[in-house]
């Protein structure tokens, strides 16, 4: 009886251990198309104009990783909306909460802006060893900071990780409560402020739409999830 229990508990010791390399394995083969995403747009989008300041902050989202062109990115959407605003995109590949809270406080731009864009989270969920904890005491920082500095600011997290191609089961549905829970303390973090919305991405796909809208490398956004990412803040009167 025993001997038949060791010989089980290693045999699911086994498996579990085949599911996490079959998934890394996964996702190091998504990434490799990942950075051929990164340099296809090279720069983000920015526009000049003599109208509303808009800025733009965030990770990979915000600089346009996934769209085919930088006109097709969400800055880009944005400035097509807004032909004559000005479109000043800080968005970085890579960068978590605190990345961004730090390029905040270390930022000598005293300019106030009409508006804030903020997609930010990704890279908080899908690193295991980031403190989500941590990361929700930054967006509240990241908020204050930003909603001084603006008259209107528009918070997008992250839809449902569980949906993205990237994370391989079972590691999906572990991704897919961390996005949940980053996303749940955002939404409340943003409600402090009376000038910042929130766009709930996770509660605005399903599987099969963010099928549609997910880029080649399983994870990004591509031109069509952009600009459904845009209809979401103007269907919620935050996005003209």
């Amino acid at each position: 009886m025993r001997q038949t229990v060791i010989i089980i508990a290693i045999s699911l010791f086994g498996t579990c251990l085949l599911w996490l390399f079959q998934a890394s394995l996964h996702s190091y083969a998504y990434t490799q198309i990942g950075i051929g995403l990164i340099n296809k747009i090279g720069e983000p989008y920015q526009q000049h104009g003599t109208g509303k300041r808009i800025v733009i902050y965030g990770d990979s989202a915000a600089f346009g990783t996934g769209a085919t062109r930088p006109e097709t990115t969400f800055a880009g959407v944005v400035g097509k909306n807004c032909p004559k605003c000005s479109v000043k995109n800080l968005g970085q590949n890579g960068f978590k909460t605190k990345s961004l809270l730090e390029q905040l406080q270390n930022s000598h731009d005293q300019k106030q802006f009409d508006r804030t864009y903020i997609l930010i989270g990704a890279n908080d969920i899908m690193h295991f060893y980031v403190d989500l904890h941590k990361s929700c005491k930054n967006m509240r920082s990241i908020l204050k900071i930003s909603s001084q500095k603006s008259a209107k600011v528009i918070l997008l997290t992250a839809p449902d990780a569980s949906y993205a191609d990237f994370f391989a089961f079972p590691l999906n549905y572990y991704y897919g409560t961390r996005s949940k829970k980053f996303n749940g303390c955002s939404k409340q973090a943003a409600r402090r402020f009376k000038n910042t919305s929130y766009i709930d991405l996770e509660g605005s796909y399903t599987r099969s739409l963010f099928a549609k809208h997910q880029a080649s490398d399983g994870l990004h956004m591509n031109d069509t999830g952009n600009r459904y990412w845009y209809k979401l803040t103007v269907q919620n009167n935050q996005g003209r």
